[in-house]
């Protein structure tokens, strides 16, 4: 199944980007989105599914055929850097394990710079200095690094200010000056956000596909990928149940509408 295949609007859209935060200031920035995937690459098959599937098949419990749907879930924090160094932009990526890992090793880090303030920046007549109280410290993400250390930095009103630098992948061109206010945020972000049920929000912000989309069938054995291939509004193609296969006569074909014949 390829994109193509899709005959309505859902599957123009590969998948959805909300920007939850953007750390740095002008000079240097990294923007924080939450990204999910709407198509999943299928090895197997060498081909990309949606994310949305459903399944016919014959329910021994019901004893009727009926449907199932499956939802692909595939969402993650991608940070990068707004600034491009050359043609390329920095970038990390954050799933849930690396979540995880930032809440047990990362915010222990930051709450101590927070609790210890005074003893890492320290003001010099009318200057501030960052203290050794401090050493830099690295996180680990895959195979990328965040590298993190007190600073000094100058506001827009060219006042100097504290700040943790963030170096990404541990390059000095991609230094991050985060103010206290971002730091924050960050550490809300890192504590309080869940992967999971924000993608099942964004995938809910996309709304149901029309009944059918991408249906496999496991009665007749096919797939169908557009919805008018299924001939729903026909009604020599409706499916037929129990005793009324034989009579062809559908579920929905009846007098009363109960499924079962008068006689």
């Amino acid at each position: 199944m390829h994109r193509d295949d899709f005959i309505n609007e859902f599957g123009l859209y590969s998948r959805i980007q909300d920007h939850l935060m953007f750390l740095g200031n002008n000079e240097n920035m990294v923007v924080v989105s939450v990204i999910l995937i709407l198509y999943q690459k299928n090895r197997k098959r060498d081909n990309y599914e949606y994310f949305h599937s459903e399944v016919q098949y014959f329910s021994e419990t019901m004893l009727c055929e009926t449907r199932k749907i499956k939802r692909n879930n595939d969402c993650y924090i991608l940070m990068e850097n707004a600034r491009p160094i050359g043609t390329y932009r920095e970038v990390v990526t954050l799933r849930a394990k690396d979540l995880e890992l930032m809440y047990l090793t990362l915010l222990p880090k930051f709450e101590y710079i927070i609790a210890n303030f005074d003893k890492i920046y320290q003001g010099i007549g009318d200057k501030m200095q960052v203290t050794n109280f401090v050493k830099p410290f690295m996180i680990e993400i895959g195979s990328k690094s965040l590298i993190f250390q007190p600073g000094i930095n100058k506001t827009f009103t060219d006042e100097l200010a504290p700040t943790i630098d963030m170096f990404m992948n541990g390059k000095e061109e991609n230094r991050v000056s985060m103010s206290f206010n971002q730091v924050y945020s960050f550490m809300y972000l890192i504590r309080r956000f869940n992967i999971f049920e924000y993608s099942a929000n964004m995938m809910n912000y996309l709304g149901r596909p029309p009944a059918g989309t991408n249906l496999i069938d496991m009665v007749d054995n096919r797939n169908y990928n557009q919805v008018e291939a299924m001939n729903f509004s026909d009604p020599t193609k409706r499916r037929f149940i129990g005793e009324d296969r034989d009579r062809k006569m559908s579920y929905f074909m009846t007098n009363d509408g109960s499924g079962k014949n008068k006689k």
